[in-house]
């Protein structure tokens, strides 16, 4: 077992041992450096978050999602806050707490990059994982990031689950898997602000995955690209699911749109979002056409 163990994931405890390796001879400056939101928003919501909790005390909280003017309980934050505010109660001090959430998001990080690999099905997969840590090591931005203590390992680590979760989803078609991705695909909303970005990822593979599950054939469905229901109330069942992902294209369409009219900066930027959200969404529609009608 240890050495089935050691067999699988030995690139990645080789590679893991070399980022303990250069967190240790960083030690100081990896300990205490913090990002901008860990020191606004993740440390000062945290405790007060966890104090909440623990006094039993909400009546500050009648608004959970917040108000103007209002601590907002719930927000796009929220899980790295109550993550920070853990490990700020349970460490003596800010030294022990940024030992060891650096070594949590560290470990999270090579969670997050094996479960992505995993949902791979490719020859030679060890040595595909070894090129990807080389370049991965070998630029300083693609890691760093990780000792700034901020959201976007959480978000990456949920996200990272939810992609397997689909794809365990549409290879073994149970419908359970696509449940797992949902919840999380809900919690990634209280991680980061851009987790709204799942949301057209999640909806398409959910249609995928339905389309699928219709088909007689689907071998050959899949080979084909080709998903066409074959019974009324399939039609209906993939024309609502396709009614939910448009609108909320739609939606994101005008907000782009409305941003990019606000967009204080060059002017290119600004036309060139136009185009390629308007494209983006033309793209949807023919795709939908050639998949599923």
């Amino acid at each position: 077992m240890i050495n089935n163990f050691f067999k699988e994931y030995k690139i990645y405890l080789i590679f893991f041992s070399l980022f303990l390796l250069i967190y240790l001879l960083n030690f100081e400056a990896y300990t205490f450096r913090e990002g901008t939101d860990f020191r606004v928003r993740y440390e000062y919501y945290g405790v007060k978050i966890i104090n909440d909790i623990l006094n039993l005390d909400f009546s500050s909280n009648v608004f959970l999602f917040g108000q103007p003017n209002h601590y907002a309980f719930f927000n796009s934050y929220f899980i790295p806050e109550i993550i920070t505010g853990v490990l700020i109660y349970i460490t003596p001090n800010d030294y022990i707490f940024g030992v060891l959430s650096n070594l949590l998001n560290m470990f999270l990080l090579f969670c997050s990059i094996k479960i992505f690999f995993n949902c791979l099905k490719i020859k030679n997969k060890d040595m595909v994982v070894l090129i990807f840590f080389s370049f991965f090591f070998i630029y300083l931005a693609n890691w760093s990031w990780v000792f700034w203590k901020l959201a976007d390992i959480y978000f990456l680590f949920i996200f990272s689950l939810i992609f397997y979760l689909l794809t365990k989803g549409i290879e073994s078609k149970k419908s359970n898997y696509l449940l797992f991705a949902f919840f999380l695909t809900c919690i990634s909303f209280i991680t980061k602000p851009q987790s709204l970005a799942i949301i057209p990822f999640f909806l398409f593979l959910s249609i995928f995955l339905v389309a699928i599950y219709f088909q007689e054939h689907r071998l050959d469905s899949l080979l084909a690209l080709r998903f066409e229901p074959n019974f009324l109330f399939q039609k209906i069942i993939l024309l609502i699911m396709s009614a939910v992902f448009f609108a909320y294209c739609f939606v994101a369409t005008v907000g782009v749109w409305k941003s990019a009219n606000n967009y204080a900066g060059k002017k290119i930027w600004s036309i060139l979002a136009k185009i390629s959200i308007v494209l983006a969404f033309i793209f949807y529609i023919k795709d939908f056409n050639k998949l599923f009608w």
